[in-house]
């Protein structure tokens, strides 16, 4: 399971939200929550982002598992389609590519010596975050939420 949830509690001052919620999310899984306005939606996912919260049960994930919350409402969506709202998420690997970018065109007007070495010490660290955070698939990832 890529997510243990059970027998969660949650409440504010007397205002009890929920109480032993239970569920589990296998890998490939998608769920919606659904519910009236003032349910525990919201907060349901928010303790799912911050388990410390939670004032019973537990909330467990699958090391590496990365979770992904859009706030609701649309006011902070900006500019431009749904789908250059989803590539500016992860603002890291946006960066990451445009500095990949930038030290590949440096790197091709540099001479063989120690500032052609610096460059590329510095797109191998850079590529070895990239691949650590998957951004070679992150528009596969788009694509398959």
């Amino acid at each position: 399971m890529q997510l243990v949830v059970d027998k969660i509690a949650r409440s504010f001052g007397i205002n009890e939200i929920f109480k032993d919620i239970s569920f589990m999310i296998d890998k490939g899984e998608k769920i919606g929550l659904v519910g009236v306005n003032g349910s525990g939606k919201t907060t349901l996912l928010r303790c799912l982002l911050a388990p410390e919260t939670v004032e019973g049960g537990v909330v467990r994930f699958e090391p590496g598992l990365k979770i992904g919350y859009v706030e609701q409402g649309f006011q902070n969506i900006g500019t431009g389609s749904l789908w250059q709202f989803m590539l500016r998420s992860c603002p890291e690997i946006v960066t990451m590519r445009e500095e990949l970018a930038a030290l590949e065109a440096r790197s091709a007007q540099l001479e063989p010596g120690a500032e052609l070495d610096w460059v590329l010490e510095e797109y191998a660290r850079v590529t070895k975050r990239y691949e650590h955070v998957d951004g070679y698939n992150y528009e596969a990832f788009i694509k398959e939420s």
